[in-house]
């Protein structure tokens, strides 16, 4: 079965959780295979997360890619706010 998807404005493809049979917040491994993009549950075989089956620096480089998609917040503390003291109050 073929469908259309539409990228938004930065560059996310959603997906209907029936196409999928998704839970919330369930993880997939997409790769890329010239223009096919092919999207796998990320879990082993024994049914352990991707995150278990990655190496320490795997774990880094991914954790990297996610912070570089996080937008910006808006909130800034100064250095006083931040202090341990005033912490508290």
């Amino acid at each position: 079965m073929r469908r259309v998807v539409e990228a938004d404005e930065n560059g996310w493809i959603r997906l209907a959780r029936e196409w999928t049979g998704a839970t919330p917040h369930a993880l997939y491994i997409v790769e890329s295979e010239g223009e096919k993009l092919h999207l796998r549950p990320a879990t082993g075989a024994s049914g352990e997360s991707v995150w278990q089956t990655m190496t320490p620096e795997q774990r880094v480089e991914d954790f990297r890619r996610w912070l570089a998609r996080q937008q910006p917040s808006d909130v800034h503390l100064t250095n006083e706010q931040l202090r341990r003291e005033n912490m508290y109050d």
